[in-house]
């Protein structure tokens, strides 16, 4: 017997996603359906990961009418909508992979993404496999967003993350979304509420996208797209409820200029990629800033030593 995670099948491409992202489904089983759910077998050691997704289920899987993965064809890799894009670094053999996968439904085009580069945070890439096409529909939770991987930087591993921010927002909030790229966070959070959002970026593609996406999807909310410096934009505002600040790697020298912009028990919504003992000291001076933990997570992995954090902080002063 092992354990399957039950979801409604409404969220199975969502949640499949997610699971294959955390190298937390076990390919060994197939998915079953029962009536208005789907079973998915979870991977031995990955149930704590699965079980927030949905119930676990202990009962006897079918094993796999798939074929199996050619052995030593191993590798980390994101799924976005048609498009997969593997780092050459967590990948032993990019080319055996990416015809692999190619062979899944729904996969056009399989990319090797030699980093993040220049102003904007984009992508670098080369095609391994498929069509030469770049744009795809994305789809999570509830949402649907044009992303183009090589013009604006998208990651869907944040994709509960942002559902659990938007859980915490009240309809009202006057919400600012720094650095917020094509608008994953903005147009979730307006999908959800009613709320006002302004949607701060400097790259016009992601801009553009941005305004597209605000168009693919019905809002209570309204979201105000900005192209402009992040740090000179954000100092325009006063009385903000929220302001979430996603820049992994640069954040921090934004924050004393959000603050400003912050009224006195607003949230902001902190990102960043530490180590253990980094964050610990990243928290310290948040707090002689004026700032109180209310809750940290680890979102997920990113390299042997260093984790992506998330921290919500409540302005006390």
């Amino acid at each position: 017997m092992n354990y399957h995670l039950r979801i409604d099948k409404s969220q199975g491409k969502e949640v499949i996603g997610m699971l294959r992202r955390l190298s937390a489904m076990d390919d060994n089983y197939d998915i079953m359906r029962t009536g208005e759910h789907l079973l998915i077998p979870v991977a031995e050691g990955k149930e704590s990961s699965a079980s927030e997704y949905g119930e676990l289920i202990l009962l006897n899987g079918k094993p796999s009418s798939r074929k199996p993965r050619p052995e030593g064809i191993k590798g980390s890799y994101d799924v976005i909508g048609s498009i997969v894009v593997m780092k050459k670094s967590n990948v032993r053999d990019p080319v055996s992979l990416s015809e692999n996968l190619l062979m899944r439904p729904g996969i056009r085009s399989v990319y090797l993404d030699h980093g993040v580069q220049g102003p904007f945070r984009t992508r670098k890439l080369t095609l391994l496999a498929g069509e030469e096409s770049r744009t795809t529909l994305y789809r999570e939770n509830g949402i649907e967003l044009l992303v183009d991987v090589e013009k604006a930087y998208f990651s869907p591993r944040l994709a509960t993350e942002r559902m659990r921010v938007s859980d915490s927002v009240k309809d009202g909030e006057l919400i600012i979304d720094l650095f917020a790229g094509i608008g994953p966070f903005s147009v979730l959070i307006a999908r959800n509420h009613e709320c006002r959002i302004i949607s701060i970026d400097h790259n016009p593609s992601a801009i553009g996208l941005l305004k597209e996406n605000i168009r693919r999807n019905r809002l209570k909310g309204t979201v105000e797209p900005v192209l402009g410096d992040s740090g000179a934009e954000v100092e325009k505002y006063t009385g903000v409820d929220r302001i979430i600040m996603n820049l992994p790697h640069g954040a921090f020298p934004f924050v004393s200029k959000a603050m400003k912009s912050l009224k006195r028990g607003g949230t902001i919504n902190f990102y960043e990629v530490n180590t253990v003992a980094g964050i610990a000291g990243r928290m310290s001076e948040l707090r002689d800033m004026g700032l109180t933990l209310k809750s940290k997570r680890e979102v997920h992995g990113y390299s042997r030593e260093e984790y992506m954090y998330s921290l919500e902080l409540v302005k006390e002063v």
